[in-house]
């Protein structure tokens, strides 16, 4: 995203138009600082274990290593333009978690002169931050490329499209909320400020990279997930169609989903069901060593409940191949009141969020329960009906009652 202050209006009062028109001589400034606390804090936000780590020396680009299952493939994430892994509004804590509990690590990290990161904020680090990322992500993951993931949000997603311009091959990318490097900025300062602000911004800024970004997804043959709204406002419906075909043709899909920019770009702070088939494909968490683990977590009444051979032992295994991160006991506890495993760890993480009261583990079952006298509650339902909530937490006001614009300030 693009600031929300007079410097574009600037150019457009004071530079000659010939002049941008001749040499789009300026960097958008499309990289926005991020309020964060302190890397120690940040830490409390993601599952025990992180790491913290120091990407480049000088200046120092931090990120963080949040572990799965022992060599587990690795998601590399790209952030948008204010995104930071020590936001205390928008961090990727609980996003982590669901990655770990599918059995995928986790690699993030600010973008230079942003968020926790040192140096100076501009679109020309965007390539060489996400190289080096990439470097350490493919490391992590035993030196094979094929077991990172590239997941990016909005500016991110341009970043994602030059790790594969310069040939990295990863397993497979996931873009939400997509944006171009060409039409980001002028789309943004017409909306921001007004359709002649815009032009002015098309004639003076140069594009955010040299990208030609659905070609670049079109001939990679890394299969793209292209999470991406009809009614977002920085892109067309005639790009959004572009990548559409581009990802049809990298043996990827178009997923469309409802909500503007922003709204999308917040929603991905949590997995996104468009995405969850992918990350369970690409993922084999160890069943054996995950049960043992729960059950030598559990009281030995507990424990009792799940005797070898019983469906419910079964369905806790089950379960236990989709949860790592939660309590043994809450994991059990939906173990034994509901048979599909995938929809029981979808309510976990929803429980998650908000955690219950302190129960014992009868009246925790019938909570964690989605059984219902008419039939089993769909777990898309319930992942919907708390998206308002989720989102009113994070911003801290009534986000269904304001705009993409006033939800930006919010997010500020």
């Amino acid at each position: 995203m693009l600031p929300r202050s007079p410097r574009i209006l600037a150019l457009a009062l004071t530079l000659p138009l010939s002049s941008c028109s001749l040499t789009r001589q300026f960097d958008p400034p499309a990289m926005l600082p991020a309020k964060v606390v302190p890397l120690e804090e940040a830490l409390t936000f993601y599952p025990p274990g992180t790491q913290l780590l120091r990407l480049t020396p000088t200046p120092a680009l931090h990120g963080l290593y949040v572990p799965s299952d022992p060599s587990a493939p690795v998601v590399l994430h790209l952030l948008d333009s204010s995104g930071s892994l020590a936001s205390p509004k928008l961090h990727l804590g609980e996003l982590a978690a669901q990655l770990s509990d599918l059995g995928l690590a986790s690699l993030i990290f600010d973008y230079t002169g942003v968020g926790v990161s040192e140096g100076t904020r501009s679109v020309r680090n965007l390539a060489q931050d996400a190289q080096c990322a990439w470097r350490e992500a493919v490391r992590r993951a035993g030196g094979d490329p094929g077991r990172v993931v590239v997941r990016a949000i909005s500016i991110g997603t341009i970043a994602a499209g030059q790790l594969l311009a310069s040939g990295a091959r990863p397993a497979a990318v996931v873009l939400i909320a997509p944006v171009f490097p060409d039409t980001l900025a002028p789309r943004f300062a017409a909306q921001a400020y007004s359709p002649l602000v815009g032009g002015i911004a098309r004639l003076c800024l140069r594009p955010i990279a040299d990208l030609d970004l659905a070609a670049v997804i079109a001939g990679s043959s890394v299969p793209a997930t292209v999470i991406g709204s009809p009614e977002d406002e920085l892109v067309s419906e005639e790009e959004l169609e572009s990548l559409g075909r581009a990802a049809d043709q990298s043996g990827g899909r178009l997923v469309p989903r409802p909500g503007g920019h922003l709204v999308v770009s917040a929603e991905a702070r949590w997995l996104l069901d468009e995405e969850l088939s992918l990350y369970r494909e690409l993922a084999s968490p160890p069943a054996a060593e995950r049960l043992d683990r729960i059950l030598a977590d559990l009281s030995p009444d507990i424990a009792a409940r799940f005797p070898e051979g019983s469906a419910e032992r079964a369905r806790l295994q089950q379960l236990a191949l989709l949860q790592r991160e939660s309590p043994a006991v809450q994991v059990a506890a939906a173990a034994s009141t509901n048979e599909n495993s995938l929809a029981a760890a979808r309510f976990l993480w929803l429980a998650r969020r908000r955690p219950y009261p302190e129960l014992d583990f009868d009246d925790l079952a019938a909570t964690l329960s989605l059984q219902d006298p008419a039939g089993e509650l769909s777990i898309e339902s319930l992942e919907s009906s708390s998206r308002g909530p989720d989102l009113d937490q994070r911003y801290r006001c009534g986000w269904l009652m304001m705009d993409a614009e006033q939800i930006g300030h919010a997010a500020a």
